[in-house]
């Protein structure tokens, strides 16, 4: 058990948070070497066709292995936060050959909660509640299904489908699709090279890549392990 501090706090909390923090930088790094793997595999393969050396079937599975792997840890991401990111929608897009974005949902992470409005909502939502049970107990068996309205049937149907812009074309209609379809032995496509640069910008945007990086602090430059550590110092 953990043993209290003065303030009467236990030190489980604080051990949680580091923790947490720990786990943090290890899947950083994690996805960060697979970046890393994906961009080494494609200059890899690029310098052996270049050249017009052979490219072994191994090779060729483990270039496609390690690009497609990369891509796929950084989609979750992506996905979470492409609502309110132009940027991670254009690169879903490519990526899958077209994403559809719930505008509606776009719209509401924009709109901004005013001082004093969730009061009123909040009794809004009581008187709300009272009417709906009181119609539930007038109306329980006489409804068993209900046509969808107009307006419900128009907010499911509010989706913007964002049509990729490739920088070279591709074969397919995007590019986990025209990875499929390739045969890397054979040749090296240009849009293989736009695939693992969208692949480092998401790493980079996303942060992964800044946090799993391991670079020794400048002189006078506070370590930010240290900083974060003397954060929690006294819970």
């Amino acid at each position: 058990m953990a043993e209290p501090t003065e303030n009467g706090s236990s030190n489980g909390s604080s051990n949680g948070r580091f923790e947490g923090y720990s786990h943090y930088q290890t899947v950083s790094s994690s996805i960060a070497e697979s970046i890393d793997e994906a961009l080494s595999a494609y200059t890899e393969l690029d310098s052996l066709h270049a050249e017009n050396a052979k490219v072994g079937a191994q090779q060729a599975a483990r270039a496609r292995s390690r690009i497609k792997l990369a891509a796929l840890k950084l989609v979750p991401e992506l996905r979470e936060d492409a609502h309110h990111n132009e940027q991670y929608q254009q690169i879903l897009a490519r990526w899958h050959g077209g994403f559809k974005i719930d505008t509606a949902e776009t719209q509401s992470a924009e709109e901004e909660v005013q001082p004093g409005e969730l009061e009123a909502e909040d009794e809004e939502v009581e008187e709300e509640t009272e009417d709906v049970e009181e119609f539930e107990d007038d109306s329980e068996g006489e409804l068993e299904e209900e046509e969808l309205s107009e307006e419900e049937k128009a907010k499911q149907e509010q989706k913007e489908e964002i049509q990729p812009n490739f920088p070279h074309e591709t074969p397919a209609a995007g590019y986990f699709d025209a990875l499929s379809e390739i045969r890397l032995q054979q040749e090296c496509p240009d849009w293989l090279e736009d695939w693992v640069i969208d692949i480092r910008t998401a790493g980079w945007e996303i942060g992964y890549l800044q946090a799993g990086r391991s670079v020794s602090p400048e002189p006078d430059v506070p370590d930010p392990d240290e900083e974060f550590e003397s954060m929690f110092a006294d819970y």
